[in-house]
């Protein structure tokens, strides 16, 4: 926003000569994808197969959630993006699923969920959520509005633009999830019905892309240390820089590119 309001030092706003600030926008899909119905206690508590990577539990003691991802294998071969899942146990060992006090104490800590039953016993339902990757699209992008704020400022709109690749990456992995669990004979996953925007509970925090690095000035904004193309006492980091959200949380990247900053403007103050 900065740097589109800028527009009486360079025209466009500063760095912006090739239209590209504001632009590439992106984020991950926040969503509840479905849940677990957990039927089966035995089996491995880790698991990975060509399509899945299932860490069940983890190392150590029981974690809050437990994650799920696609491999770089079948999002290869398919031409998918990054997809994850995150299906938060809240710290309970995968036993206790089915254990009546375990999930007594578990639905009150997921805000009293429903608890499901199967002839056999007591079945844990686990809930998913989704944590989806975008594909960098120019179209996709933060632009200035006609309408200011109390400093007389324009106020920005996001203007988020989805390609096929995006809900076909999601529609299919989560078919693929719940093959790879199925698998496993820990359970069965319910998917939930959801519109082709898998974006449409929101936003998720994780915004990148509208300062992209590149080496040329005509694909992206800042160079690879993060200074804006042509000008040369002008640096920008955060997620701004990425080219791609990927399906990762981005927060020790962008801490990672802080420190690597900070170290490169401090050899330059020394004339390194």
């Amino acid at each position: 926003r900065l740097l589109l309001l800028s527009d009486s030092r360079m025209k466009g706003g500063v760095g912006n000569q090739n239209d590209l600030v504001g632009r590439y926008f992106a984020d991950h899909a926040f969503r509840t994808l479905g849940e677990i119905l957990v039927t089966n206690t035995g089996g491995p508590t880790w698991y990975q197969e060509e399509t899945f990577l299932l860490d069940y539990q983890g190392p150590g003691k029981p974690r809050d959630a437990i994650g799920y991802a696609t491999t770089p294998k079948y999002r290869r071969e398919n031409q998918l993006l990054g997809f994850s899942v995150i299906a938060h146990v809240f710290k309970r060992s995968w036993d206790e699923y089915r254990s009546a006090a375990g999930i007594s104490e578990l639905s009150s800590s997921a805000g009293g969920e429903a608890e499901r039953k199967s002839a056999a016993g007591v079945t844990r339902s686990i809930p998913l959520y989704l944590v989806g990757e975008k594909a960098p699209n120019p179209d996709s992008r933060v632009v200035l509005q006609d309408e200011k704020d109390a400093l007389g400022l324009r106020k920005v709109a996001v203007d988020l633009r989805l390609l096929e690749l995006d809900t076909r990456t999601i529609v299919q992995s989560s078919k693929q999830l719940g093959i790879a669990i199925g698998r496993t004979g820990r359970g069965r996953v319910r998917l939930n019905e959801y519109s082709v925007n898998p974006w449409s509970e929101g936003l998720g925090g994780h915004q990148t892309g509208t300062t992209r690095m590149a080496d040329d000035p005509k694909r992206g904004v800042t160079d690879r240390d993060g200074r804006v193309h042509g000008i040369a006492n002008l640096y920008v980091t955060g997620g701004s820089l990425y080219p791609t959200s990927g399906w990762q949380h981005p927060t020790l990247t962008i801490y990672a590119l802080a420190l690597r900053l900070a170290d490169h403007l401090s050899a330059r103050a020394k004339g390194a």
